[in-house]
């Protein structure tokens, strides 16, 4: 089963039942029975593609051919992209042909003034049928737009022209030591209190001589990279790397997560930077994590993800004046 499928509690997930980030618990209910829908913003997107060319560089493809029209393109990456590879290598384009024109319908092909056969023949045009055998063949890997291509290459080549960078994302590496194991995008199953709980982790260095955890992760960033890890906490970035941390501690409990760093990339100016998140920040982010983990336990047992836990245990919705201005100064302190 895909990593992102797997019915687990995320890091990223826990934002769903985080007021501060319009989380509540009605959002995160539809997450439980599967039925939110994650839209993922450009940014997202590009940041992911950096990760995976750095981190997972095999898993990428650039389609050099003549490409189809935005709109057919759009067509097939619907219908195909989601398909085995095996199942989709074992057949021809007109296996597709009810699903492929229905969508094209979907889209708006034509203005809905084109008949099936219409659509069908521009179906069968050499730049579609290209497209579609790329498809068959690259089934299972990203695929990059020129854009997108250049995107990340920059950001490559930034990494090859700044040396502590490189050596940190380097798995030849002498950083960390000689008896060292290094995992990249290693996923993690773990459970804290009967609750199920997930963790992909972009780089994990194991230490076996003195069992020392290195752990790394790489972010895209337009802030300031002098002023990045005023953000840390901000973003809640705190939060994710203490739960990183505890998952380590599940998976591997002989050894210490000693060094958080994190390599913050700013595609404006093709720069990277680099911070080391101090212990007392990590303390702060568990206590944010563990608070919303609370909120998800207390919402299980009262079997109820209509209304607020505040409102629930209060027994009203009204607040007073000096309950939001405690409140307040406690986000303000601890993040809660």
């Amino acid at each position: 089963m895909n990593y992102y499928s797997k019915p687990r509690i995320s890091n990223s997930s826990l934002s769903m039942i985080n007021p501060r980030e319009g989380g509540s618990p009605r959002v995160f209910k539809k997450f439980l029975d599967g039925t939110y829908e994650d839209k993922d913003s450009k940014a997202l997107r590009e940041g992911t593609l950096i990760h995976r060319r750095l981190l997972e560089p095999e898993t990428f493809t650039i389609y050099n051919k003549v490409r189809p029209s935005d709109l057919m393109t759009n067509v097939l990456d619907t219908v195909l992209k989601p398909l085995d590879k095996e199942f989709l290598s074992m057949h021809s384009i007109e296996y597709f042909k009810t699903d492929l024109i229905q969508t094209a319908k979907d889209f708006g092909y034509g203005n809905g003034k084109y008949k099936d056969d219409r659509i069908w023949k521009e179906l069968n045009k050499a730049p579609v049928l290209n497209y579609f055998i790329f498809l068959q063949e690259a089934s299972g890997k990203i695929i990059l737009n020129d854009a997108e291509h250049k995107l990340i290459e920059d950001a490559v080549e930034s990494v090859e022209q700044d040396s502590l960078i490189k050596e940190m994302l380097s798995n030849k590496t002498s950083l960390f030591g000689q008896d060292v194991t290094i995992f990249n995008e290693l996923e993690i199953l773990w459970e804290i209190d009967d609750l199920k709980l997930k963790s992909k982790l972009d780089r994990v260095v194991l230490s076996h001589t003195d069992k020392h955890i290195t752990l790394i992760d790489l972010k895209t960033t337009r802030e300031d990279l002098h002023y990045f890890p005023l953000t840390i906490v901000k973003r809640d970035i705190d939060r994710q790397m203490a739960f990183y941390k505890a998952a380590l501690k599940y998976a591997y409990p002989e050894y210490n997560v000693e060094e958080v760093y994190i390599l913050s990339y700013h595609k404006q100016i093709n720069e990277w930077g680099v911070s080391q998140i101090a212990p007392e920040i990590l303390q702060a982010g568990k206590l944010k994590f563990i608070s919303l983990l609370d909120r998800i336990k207390f919402h299980t047992k009262v079997n109820n993800w209509s209304e607020p836990m505040e409102d629930i245990q209060n027994g009203t919705k009204i607040k007073k004046t000096n309950e939001i201005m405690i409140q307040s100064l406690m986000k303000e302190k601890y993040g809660m």
